[in-house]
């Protein structure tokens, strides 16, 4: 019996895996341009490359547009550390 619950534990735990691959797999990714235009109705999360001096660093941004479609851009910012005096 035991068995049997640690399976289907398992096979559950695989199917939630697959479904969460597929759905970042779906996501629409631009790098961002000058001439891009943006549709951003919810921003969703912000990352960036960590650094712990002032400089240039890749982010991506993950977002909902008007449309309710959520997409991603990557960009170039200045880091985090820029903010604190770094």
């Amino acid at each position: 019996m035991k068995s049997k619950s640690i399976m289907a534990a398992a096979s559950l735990f695989a199917v939630l895996n697959l479904c969460t691959f597929a759905a970042r797999a779906e996501i629409e990714e631009q790098t961002y341009t000058y001439a891009t235009r943006l549709d951003v109705q919810k921003a969703l999360s912000i990352r960036e490359e960590p650094s712990d001096i002032c400089k240039v660093v890749d982010a991506r941004m993950t977002y909902e547009d008007s449309q309710g479609v959520t997409k991603a851009i990557r960009y170039l910012k200045l880091s985090q550390a820029c903010d604190i005096g770094g």
